[in-house]
């Protein structure tokens, strides 16, 4: 009986010490200290913890830029943060100080995929100045009202102020010229002033329905404003993107499919983080994707697959042979 109990405790002590050797502990570079990145950030640490007990990965907020530059330092471990973010890196735009060597970052895991660009107006203010498309406002010179997101925004910047709005002819000097005013704020403030009359156009990058335009569209009347089809098209090519459709009925006051582009979210780490660790994270991934489907409707339809979509760049070693070993890659 002694003998029996004795083995018992060196089993349960032997397992104790294997979880304590693969737990996990990690700081997670995130964009915002609310919101939706903040929930995937901290769902990451859940789904790892929940993997590997005992395991400590910790949310950091920041902005995207700022992390990358630490992720490339190996001052952090893993990083949120979209294609975009990598390409400004790549070529040393603005805001980064200098180009990254991207050679020294890897792909684990595409977290989401359907971040997409919706610009809604007011209805009053369209029709007003006959607007139907995006490239109306520079053909009109309307005096237009709206928010190009905070500065630092980088997503917003690649995708709006380096994008389809410059190509349209919608930059802030043009705005000021017909006598319009573009703001530097977040979209909570940008909500804010829209549902006070106080501005006329309201951008979303987000995912669809997005909270914010569902609560504009209660207080005020308003339309999407397509984005010309060309626009659509070159900025695609340009920043390799992919084309995508708002369905119709995707909002009450959205009466025909919308198109625009995606992007996507990937959690980046350095190419010296440990293959085991890069394993782990990967498999906490894989097996707690039940989780992160319940977290936010955005996330309910996430396939499996999407693990591994990485674009042009490369898998970290560690979680390709976590996801070759359960078919997901060859």
């Amino acid at each position: 009986m002694l003998r029996t109990v004795a083995a018992c405790l060196l089993a349960l002590l032997a397992a104790n010490a294997t979880r304590a050797e693969e737990a996990v502990t990690a700081t997670v570079g995130g964009i915002s200290a609310g919101g939706f990145f903040a929930l995937i950030g901290n769902a990451i640490g859940e789904m790892v913890q929940r993997e590997y007990p005992g395991s400590s990965l910790v949310y950091e907020p920041g902005n995207q830029a700022g992390q990358l530059v630490k992720l490339a330092a190996d001052r952090i471990e893993m990083v949120i943060a979209s294609p975009l973010a990598l390409s400004y890196a790549r070529a040393g735009r603005s805001p980064f100080p200098a180009p990254i060597p991207l050679d020294k970052l890897r792909v684990l895991a595409q977290l989401t995929d359907g971040m997409t660009l919706f610009v809604v107006g007011s209805s009053a203010f369209l029709d007003e100045h006959d607007i139907s498309t995006l490239r109306d406002f520079a053909r009109q010179r309307a005096p237009v009202r709206t928010y190009l997101a905070a500065r630092g925004n980088l997503l917003a910047q690649a995708l709006m102020l380096d994008g389809v709005f410059l190509d349209a002819g919608f930059t802030a000097r043009a705005i000021a010229s017909w006598g319009g005013k573009a703001y530097y704020i977040n979209s909570g403030e940008a909500k804010r002033l829209m549902l006070d009359r106080k501005l006329d156009l309201f951008p979303s990058t987000s995912f669809h329905p997005d909270a914010k335009v569902l609560e504009i569209s209660r207080g005020l009347s308003v339309r999407a404003v397509p984005i010309d089809s060309d626009l659509v098209d070159r900025t695609a090519l340009q920043l390799q993107l992919p084309k995508v459709t708002v369905p119709v009925g995707t909002y009450e006051f959205l009466r025909t499919d919308y198109e625009t582009l995606a992007v996507p979210m990937y959690l980046l780490t350095s190419a010296q983080l440990p293959d085991e660790v890069a394993y782990r994270v990967a498999r906490s991934l894989y097996r707690q994707l039940p989780y992160y489907h319940a977290l936010h409707p955005a996330l309910a339809n996430y396939e499996v697959g999407q693990l591994v979509q990485s674009g042009n760049h490369p898998l970290h070693p560690g979680a390709r042979r976590f996801y070759s070993e359960v078919g997901l890659v060859p």
